[in-house]
């Protein structure tokens, strides 16, 4: 392995979380880190991003040339797909109506040239809410009245 990813956050950087809202696809938990590449043979390192911000699902590509991370901005996540050869990051235009879930995964195709992206339905964000606790609310419920 050439690269290596991780995020390092600062101390107190999720002490905003609400844990009621877990489970709640409509709910972006705080989580503010930098996001580093580290090149193994040299040593070096760089941010990815200019200053802090919330990263998540950092996948490489099969050949470990391109990682693939999702970047929250204006309130919604953006891939970004950073080629560690020359520093760069691409944004793609997903051109797709839903947007990108906070709680979803990278996956990277064979080919190494396309990426999976879970996406959500934000239409009616309260009808997801709503599902969520019909799901989950009783089953909860019936556990903890043991």
């Amino acid at each position: 392995t050439r690269w290596i990813a991780a995020r390092v956050s600062p101390r107190g950087s999720r002490f905003e979380t609400d844990h009621f809202r877990f489970g709640d696809p409509t709910y972006i938990a705080p989580s503010l880190n930098e996001l580093l590449v580290i090149d193994t043979q040299g040593g070096d390192q760089w941010a990815v991003m200019d200053g802090i911000g919330q990263t998540r699902a950092e996948e490489w590509s099969q050949d470990g040339s391109r990682l693939g991370f999702l970047y929250l901005r204006d309130g919604a996540f953006h891939l970004g797909i950073h080629d560690p050869g020359n520093r760069s990051t691409e944004w793609p235009d997903l051109q797709s109506p839903q947007e990108i879930a906070s709680t979803g995964s990278l996956i990277w195709l064979a080919d190494g040239r396309h990426l999976l992206v879970h996406s959500i339905d934000l239409d009616d964000p309260q009808s997801l809410v709503d599902q969520i606790k019909l799901r989950y609310e009783g089953p909860l419920q019936d556990i903890f009245q043991c």
